[in-house]
């Protein structure tokens, strides 16, 4: 994979990230439940750390 696949993978996944996080906020938030939230912010975490692994990662030779 390219670089540039990469980067665009990475983007990807930490806008899916984001996504949820707002989607989680506002389930929580109309819900009254907290731990809505904290699903939503564990999400981000999680797809900032996997997309961060996605930009690092070296080409692969052929």
């Amino acid at each position: 994979m390219s670089t540039t696949r990469n980067y665009v993978l990475a983007a990807y996944t930490i806008l899916l990230g984001i996504l949820a996080l707002v989607g989680w906020l506002y389930i929580g938030h109309a819900d009254d439940a907290p731990g809505a939230g904290v699903i939503g912010f564990i999400s981000l975490l999680s797809s900032l750390v996997v997309g961060y692994r996605i930009a690092r990662a070296k080409p692969q030779g052929r």
